[in-house]
Formats: C-alpha cells, structure tokens, sequence
C-alpha cells in the first residue's frame, strides 16, 4: 500500500481504473458500489425495513451484531441511565444513528430525532418504539438537512419552542467521499463533505447551547472516525477546500475537525466557567455502512485499481452499524467521561482496525490504528503533527464562515 496514494489527483492516477464490466465480474456493482454515484444511487438499508440488522448484513455486507444487545442488557447495571432527560441524535434516521437512538430510548431518554426524510423517520420512530418497551422518541414537525444552515437554524427553532433543556446532543450524521468525488458547494457556498461533516455541528450546537446549559450535566459527543489519522494537518487553513479538494482528503479533514471542534469547546467553557457540559468525541471504528459505500474504500483509502475490490467485499473484515453505535452510546451514560475524553471500539480486526465492544480509549496511547504523532486530540503535544493552535484555528473559521458564535451566559 502506498499511503499517499489516494491523495493524488493527477490524471495517472484516474488512468489506473479497470473497465466497469471487470467491477462486476470481481463481485461489486460498478455504478453503485463506488463513491459520489454511491451516495446518490448506491444501495441502502433503511430501518423501516423488516429485520432491519440483517438487511443491513445483505446490502452492506459484514457479520451481525456481536455486542449490541449484550450491552442493552447489561450496561444499565454498570452506567447512568437517561431516566427523566432528553437526547437529540443527529443521522438517526439510519445506520450508527439509528442504532444509537434505539439503545437510548431503550434506557430511559427521551430521543429526539433529526428527519431528513420525514415519513421514513416516523416509520422508524414507530420501529423502536415497538421494539423496545417503553420507548420515548420525538420526530419534529421540522426536518434537518446539514446541507443548508437556514435548515439547521429552523430545526433547532422548533426543538427550542418544545423543550426547554437538552441533556445529550450526539452529533452523529455524516457522509462519505471518495477520491474522483467531483466538489460539491452548498447553498451556503461551502464544500458540502465539510459542512455536513463539521461546519453545521457547529452552528447546531450553538443554536442548542442555551438549552444543554438548563440541563444539570449536559454532553455533547462528536462522532469521529479513524480516518482522522489519514488528515493532513498542513490543510488547516483551509477546511472549507478553497485551494484544493479531493473528497476521501477532505473527509480525513472533517473528521479531525471533529476532534478539534471537541477540544476548542471544552476551552471556552472552562473559560466561560461552565461546569455543567463536557464535550467528548468517539469513532465507530470499521464498520459496515453506506457511507464506505460512498468513499469506495478499496479505490480511495488502499489505493486498488477502480472498480476491481468492493467495499462490500472489506465489510468482511468490519463490524456491524450496531456495533459500531457502541462508542457513541458508552460516551453518554459512562459516568467517567469527562472533557475531550474518547470512546472506541476496544478490539482490532486482523488488520489492526478497530471493531468490537467499546471502551473509553487514551489518545496520548497506541491502540489498534491510532497513531498518537497523528492524533489531532493530541494538538500541541510533543511529536504530534498538529500544531498547538490547531483547535483555535478551527473555531475561527467555523465563526468567520458561518457568522455563528457560541454563547455560554
């Protein structure tokens, strides 16, 4: 493998794919299973669907649950349970999301969800409250899409006309991108990877903060992903892709803003002397959903020809969306959590990419694929590739961008 590989744009490199028909003789539909044509075409599982985790394993591929329901059993004896508070889950409409939404409410939230596509997310609603005794979940009259902020805006609108605290916000939904992914510029005239990704968990945030600051111990937790690691710190200045884009780099990109959303946050509420919100960051680890559909992992992380191995064909080596959930889920009710803390996948496959039960990880140490020089949790940090601004840096163009700011009185 050659790790620079999937971050050239040269047109040798577009050269080296194979003919479409080669694609589907090796296992993979050409016109589906590859990256931006995934994303709009490509195929889906949706939980309104009957047996949903198995309809996962058949259009994405991978092995079935392994931990999720033994966590649902036994994490209330260990964790906090959400008794009497609310959690918002962003992407829960499907995949990670959905999962996350379904074990919350099965302990004691009242979840509210993100529709992006309102009468499939009432199905859903409908799906986990017959499937898990005594759930509480919201659909909003007002849908969500990160695409356009005034969307963002509206959504949190009508969550601050019903409800007057949030406990628990868990930024989870995002996409993919792959290295031929052309760029795509939002209403808003940003890169849409970036903005779906990072720039409207910003603006949601601060349009939420005045309800987390009602709640007696709120969290925020931004999903993550290994991909970080593969970030290119030298793109600092320009998370927005004004000087360059290649869609699998500027998903890397997106999601160390993540972490470094995660750290600038927790700066300014200790500052503000803001006690009661932390805000911490997991990853899913390898895990078999729609959206390595959407990178084309074979082509755009291990540098394959195009169109010759197919993600469902890697999802082998992953886990489960419902196992990949875990992180997430452990980062709001593990009473250890505190500020900047991360959750993971505690197991590696026999790759050494994480899968498996979560547990709560230490960025400043190796552990399966992270690499601490790497870390963007570890800005500042002696041999650390990310300068010690790095968090600050983020905030200040999150603010110039979007003309938001977060506001801790």
């Amino acid at each position: 493998l050659e790790p620079d590989r999937p971050h050239c744009t040269s047109s040798s490199w577009q050269m080296l794919s194979v003919p479409k028909s080669w694609g589907n003789i090796l296992g993979c539909n050409y016109t589906q299973d590859h990256g931006a044509n995934a994303r709009l075409n490509g195929p889906k599982a949706h939980p309104c669907e009957p047996e949903y985790d198995k309809a996962m394993q058949k259009v994405y591929g991978g092995p079935p649950p392994k931990y999720f329901y033994k966590a649902m059993k036994e994490y209330p004896s260990k964790y906090s349970m959400g008794h009497g508070k609310v959690a918002l889950v962003t992407g829960s409409e499907f995949g990670i999301g959905f999962y996350i939404a379904k074990m919350l409410a099965g302990f004691g939230f009242e979840v509210i969800m993100t529709p992006f596509n309102m009468q499939k997310c009432l199905k859903v609603a409908t799906n986990i409250r017959e499937s898990v005794k005594g759930a509480k979940v919201t659909v909003p009259a007002v849908g969500l899409d990160l695409r356009s902020l005034k969307s963002c805006r509206n959504f949190v609108a009508e969550i601050r006309r019903s409800y007057s605290c949030i406990d628990v916000l868990v930024l989870n939904a995002g996409r993919g991108g792959a290295v031929n992914e052309p760029k795509m510029v939002t209403e808003d005239g940003m890169e849409e990877i970036m903005q779906v990704n990072a720039f409207a968990n910003f603006v949601l945030c601060a349009e939420l903060m005045p309800l987390l600051r009602k709640s007696s111990a709120a969290r925020i937790i931004s999903q993550s992903s290994p991909a970080r690691f593969d970030a290119k710190s030298e793109l600092l200045s320009d998370f927005n892709a004004e000087t360059q884009y290649v869609g699998v780099q500027q998903y890397c990109l997106s999601k160390a803003a993540n972490v470094l959303f995660t750290i600038a946050l927790n700066d300014r509420l200790e500052k503000a002397g803001v006690t009661n919100i932390i805000a911490c960051f997991c990853d899913p680890g390898f895990t078999s959903t729609g959206v390595n559909f959407q990178h084309d992992i074979g082509f755009s992380f291990l540098g394959c020809f195009e169109g010759c191995l197919s993600t469902k064909q890697l999802h082998r080596l992953a886990h489960h969306a419902a196992d990949g959930a875990l992180p997430a889920i452990l980062a709001a009710v593990d009473p250890a959590c505190k500020r900047n803390s991360w959750y993971t996948p505690a197991e590696q496959n026999i790759v050494g990419l994480p899968i498996g039960d979560a547990f709560q990880g230490d960025v400043a140490k190796s552990h399966g694929s992270n690499e601490v020089k790497k870390e963007p949790g570890n800005c500042g940090s002696e041999g650390c590739s990310w300068p010690r601004n790095s968090a600050e840096l983020y905030w200040q163009q999150c603010e110039k961008l979007m003309g938001a700011a977060c506001r801790f009185s």
